[in-house]
């Protein structure tokens, strides 16, 4: 059973496009209208996570309707109308095609999702975490930290606050995960809090690229308080 959860690989393929200019031969010395005649398929691969269950689809569409398909799960091609089934025929008596888009399930789908999940979804790249005060404050006034977790992969991220080794649930803040545009993520924690002289807190953040969970503490503390 596919999990289809990804569809990783899609491309469209220009393979003919004929631009076909009908003049007259005999007693025209004009020009007929020009015919434009598109033929192109289409490559679609579908996997679920572990890679090894794979469908592989071609298809040929001529004039913006489906001609023919390749399906690997039955091994051969199927036609729509008079002549998408005589093409489809055409190719499967042909046994080099045959073989050719067998041996393409490994060469072209396995081999393209391989690199694809090593370049999205098996690359990780760690977080970097600073805690810095936003607000000065003397000890017994409010103030506030943030947390920066900067440069991760992938996105899903969890940060969150303790005091003395407590979790915090109430006076936090952040914003959404924002993209970086080179393939990596940033997120912004915000703690208010009173300082208390002594309290130790700490930004703690999970990740999948860590073994441990990355933490920061801005220690010691009065070195975030006004003067």
């Amino acid at each position: 059973m596919l999990d289809f959860r990804f569809c990783c690989v899609q491309f469209l393929i220009t393979y003919v496009t004929l631009l076909v200019l009908v003049m007259s031969l005999l007693q025209y010395t004009t020009f007929l209208p020009f015919v434009t005649i598109l033929l192109y398929y289409t490559v679609k691969v579908i996997y679920g996570d572990n890679i090894t269950d794979m469908v592989f689809f071609v298809k040929n569409i001529f004039n913006q309707k489906l001609n023919n398909l390749y399906d690997s799960r039955v091994g051969r091609y199927v036609g729509f109308g008079e002549y998408g089934m005589k093409n489809a025929d055409h190719f499967n008596s042909q046994a080099w095609k045959m073989a050719l888009r067998k041996a393409q399930v490994e060469t072209l789908c396995r081999y393209n999702a391989r690199l694809f999940r090593r370049s999205t979804l098996d690359r990780k790249v760690p977080p970097i975490v600073r805690v810095r005060q936003t607000k000065p404050a003397d000890y017994g006034e409010r103030s506030m930290l943030e947390c920066s977790v900067v440069g991760f992969f992938p996105q899903e991220v969890r940060v969150s606050w303790l005091r003395d080794g407590v979790e915090v649930t109430t006076d936090v803040s952040s914003t959404d995960v924002l993209a970086n545009g080179d393939w990596s993520f940033q997120l912004h924690s915000y703690l208010e809090l009173i300082l208390k002289r002594g309290e130790r807190v700490t930004c703690r953040v999970d990740h999948s690229s860590l073994k441990e969970n990355a933490v920061d503490t801005p220690r010691p503390l009065h070195f975030y308080c006004k003067h």
